[in-house]
């Protein structure tokens, strides 16, 4: 079987089976607009949060919609979401609202010989959830800085020629309030503190945001 037809075959399913189900679509729309709302990846720690909560979301989704599917992402650094008899998928986001270029891979330092090989989900605000791969957009990636990127121009064109391959789904921008935005480490400091044990630590924290 030629590389990525499966993976495609299981997108194309999970397309067919969430935009027949307006229920299911509804909940996955409402979950990531929450997402985006609540945890504004202009903060940088947030960033982390949100992509491994959008892994999580589309990892239920296509388990919604009968498709075998397992989160690894904690295990796997390429590879998110894992599917039966295939590598399985990644999952990129863009949250701008704008035509930015996606980061695919993270280095350490400058590097050429990064190389875009999984097969890939995207959640693009504005526009949906989509599919790509290396062989439907060959030399749309370019090494940028400590990153491989894809560059967003092929890809919404690619998106506008074959819409097999796009769920057209209600996706906010991210919300950009850094003054209301909830904080990763905020989240997690304040359910720990809040434990019966830290009856002295729970009086003193204070979560007054030091805006520069």
């Amino acid at each position: 079987m030629t590389k990525y037809k499966r993976e495609r075959e299981i997108f194309k399913n999970f397309k067919q089976k969430l935009e027949n189900d307006a229920t299911l679509q509804k909940e996955v729309e409402e979950a990531l607009g929450i997402l985006l709302s609540e945890y504004d990846t202009t903060v940088h720690e947030n960033r982390f949060v949100v992509g491994g909560a959008c892994e999580h979301i589309l990892g239920a989704a296509m388990r919604a919609a009968g498709i075998e599917a397992k989160n690894v992402g904690v295990h796997n650094p390429r590879i998110d979401i894992q599917v039966p008899f295939v590598e399985g998928f990644s999952v990129k986001g863009s949250f701008t609202g704008k035509r930015d270029a996606i980061r695919l891979i993270n280095s350490l330092g400058e590097s050429t010989t990064r190389t875009w090989s999984e097969s890939t989900l995207f959640i693009l605000s504005n526009v949906g959830i989509a599919y790509a791969d290396p062989k439907l957009l060959r030399g749309a990636t370019t090494s940028m800085g400590d990153a491989l990127v894809l560059k967003r121009a092929p890809l919404d064109d690619f998106l506008r020629e074959n819409p097999q391959y796009l769920i057209p789904c209600r996706v906010p921008p991210k919300s950009a309030d850094i003054e209301k935005t909830k904080v990763a480490s905020e989240a997690i400091a304040k359910e720990i503190l809040g434990r019966i044990q830290f009856r002295i630590l729970k009086k003193f924290v204070d979560w007054r945001r030091v805006l520069e």
